[in-house]
């Protein structure tokens, strides 16, 4: 039996992009088998910039949106809510 696959877009901080203790390659790499398993895409944002050049088509297909607290979540929620 085959399990659906999902795309995913993942909402960080900035600061998980910059090397230290909450670097995000870092903290995706123990879980990313798992990953690997579950998701067709996963897309990663950490500004509204990086939001807002995501097609119309990518905003509206995700499956599941994953947040960390301290980011632009708030308002990519509230996009996800009308658009997806």
């Amino acid at each position: 039996m085959q399990s659906q696959k999902f795309k995913v877009l993942s909402v960080i901080p900035p600061h998980f992009l910059k090397q230290g203790i909450f670097y995000f390659p870092d903290l995706m790499a123990g879980i990313q088998p798992t990953l690997d398993q579950h998701t067709s895409s996963m897309d990663t944002v950490s500004s509204m910039e990086e939001y807002n050049a995501l097609s119309s088509d990518q905003k509206g297909s995700y499956d599941i949106v994953l947040v960390q607290m301290g980011s632009i979540a708030p308002s990519v929620l509230g996009d996800q809510v009308q658009v997806n």
